[in-house]
């Protein structure tokens, strides 16, 4: 019988505790859910002790543990969910200590002597557990609700089919809930939009950019020309695997070893690709961060909406997706924006910077939507706090990038508009801070260093662009204090300004494309979703 082996690297000297009540061998759960590893004693007493807690298949890194004080392993519960403790409470005397539970599953230390609580019943149960099969958790799969690349017919909710039901939903899903501890996660999924890497991949990129908004192939073309100053390369997914990098250094500096992924909504690696590879690996619960800093359909339902479809397809083992917080007043965001603005201003002569106007620019969007959403105030609170950071008055919000029909309001002024006002106003000098991105892809290069450079060299203007936060070190310091805040309820939250904290989990019908189109949870499960 052919047998297979799965090694894997961990950081640090572990070994395997040596007795388990339940019977298992080193510190394996009885279902076979569990694994964990402790740091070895090198004196007595120590300051601290550490154990590991992997998923035995993948040998993933799940949790990993420092607790004040001397400990040693004593034993696991069949369902792995706790691990029992001896904690030493004499510096000099090891014989006496008491008897402790370390909740897996909620990532902490249950106060109180576990022995006065564990009972006879209790007791019998970690000697001779029951034998059972791990619970499989079951997806709903459903015909896309418009995530941009759906090909099944779609049924209202409100007419022949009846919503998905709710034992069936899992997390990103509006009114879902987890099976899992708040503080549980085994992976990190980096999600973004996506862009070609090469001029063949254009057209069926922007395809599926568009899908089922009836977008003429006349004006795919007229857009594609703007890809071909780069030779079809958007430089997005670059950058985000840079930022992937970037983090993943940041994450090690601070023990936190969960492994990364990465997926987007219109190219590849696509989110349904990923979250078969995160199923295969053994993945139960990601937690996603979006690369958009501001609430909208657009940055946040529509990324839930894609990874609800993803789920579907990947099938019913694909893990459960919840994700961070918006962070556009997040310490770390203001800082690296307002040091880019500080070096645009040191390029214009010193004697002309009191007169440099700040323009601000984010990714238009239908008024329809925006009244669903907090996107314009996140945007103005954002412009407010990194203006004054960098010490400028003479700023303002404007947008760039529109792309839908004209009879359609959407927010302005667009920077090309804005510009001319400037020149009548008698400013000559402007920098351009693109806070509502946080790479150089190709909405910034083109709209901003091509159109509204030409613009700005018509007018006379000197134009400055700022660059967007990209890999700046306190914007990756930023995420990893995101993700902190997810896997510890310790954590500090930071928030700057006036609109306080962004929510972990999007309340119920927030954030509405503005057009009453509904989620695809919202459809009765018929086949799944394919690209």
């Amino acid at each position: 019988m052919a047998s297979s082996l799965r090694s894997r690297f961990l950081r640090g000297t572990l070994t395997f505790p040596v007795v388990a009540l339940d019977g298992s061998v080193g510190g394996l759960s009885h279902d076979g859910s569990t694994l964990v590893l402790i740091r070895p004693r090198l004196s007595f007493p120590r300051s601290h002790t550490s154990f590991a807690v992997l998923h035995p298949t993948s040998l993933r890194v799940r949790q990993r543990v420092r607790l004040s004080g001397d400990f040693s392993f004593d034993a696991l519960s069949p369902d792995g969910g706790s691990a029992y403790l001896v904690q030493y409470v004499s510096r000099t005397d090891p014989t006496r200590y008491v008897a402790r539970r370390y909740d897996v599953r909620a990532g902490r230390l249950v106060p109180g002597d576990t022995g006065s609580q564990l009972g006879r019943v209790d007791r019998q149960r970690l000697r001779h557990p029951p034998r059972r099969s791990r619970p499989r958790v079951r997806a709903a799969p459903t015909s896309p609700g418009g995530g941009g690349h759906g090909v099944a017919p779609l049924v209202r909710s409100s007419g022949v089919a009846p919503a998905t039901p709710p034992e069936q939903l899992k997390p990103p899903a509006d009114g879902a809930t987890s099976r899992f501890p708040s503080t549980f996660f085994d992976a990190i999924l980096v999600v973004s939009f996506g862009g070609p890497e090469g001029m063949d991949d254009v057209i069926p990129f922007l395809q599926n950019v568009t899908r089922g908004r009836n977008v003429p192939r006349e004006r795919l073309e007229e857009v594609a020309h703007h890809y071909e100053l780069f030779e079809g390369v958007s430089p997005i997914n670059a950058q985000n695997r840079a930022l992937i990098a970037a983090l993943r250094h940041e994450l090690d500096e601070h023990e936190i070893e969960l492994p990364i992924y990465f997926g987007n909504r219109n190219w590849h690696p696509l989110l349904p690709d990923t979250l078969r590879q995160m199923a295969d690996d053994g993945v139960e619960r990601a937690l996603a961060f979006f690369t958009s800093a501001f609430s909208s359909y657009s940055g946040c339902r529509h990324y839930r909406e894609n990874l609800y479809d993803a789920q579907a397809t990947a099938g019913p083992n694909a893990p459960e997706v919840l994700k961070t917080r918006m962070f556009w007043n997040h310490p770390g965001f203001v800082e690296a924006n307002a040091e880019h603005v500080r070096s645009a201003l040191s390029q214009i002569p010193v004697g002309r910077r009191p007169g440099t106007h700040l323009a601000f620019t984010a990714h238009s969007i239908p008024q329809a939507m925006a009244s669903q959403c907090r996107y314009e105030a996140q945007l103005a609170e954002t412009a407010r706090l990194v203006a004054s950071a960098a010490g400028v008055e003479d700023y303002a919000l404007v947008y760039q990038s529109r792309s839908g029909p004209p009879a359609v309001p959407w927010l302005g002024p667009d920077i090309c508009e804005h510009l001319p006002s400037l020149a009548q106003r008698g400013v000559s000098d402007v920098v351009i801070s693109p806070i509502g991105f946080v790479s150089d892809h190709v909405e910034v290069l083109f709209d901003l260093d091509v159109e509204a450079r030409a613009v700005a060299d018509e007018l006379g203007l000197t134009m400055v662009r700022a660059s967007t936060v990209g890999t700046h070190p306190a914007f990756v310091g930023m995420i990893r204090e995101l993700i902190e805040e997810r896997l510890s309820g310790e954590a500090p939250r930071r928030a700057l300004g006036r609109s306080g904290l962004g929510h972990d989990v999007c309340p119920v019908n927030c954030c509405l494309p503005g057009s009453g189109r509904p989620s695809p949870w919202d459809f009765a499960p018929t086949q799944p979703y394919h690209i």
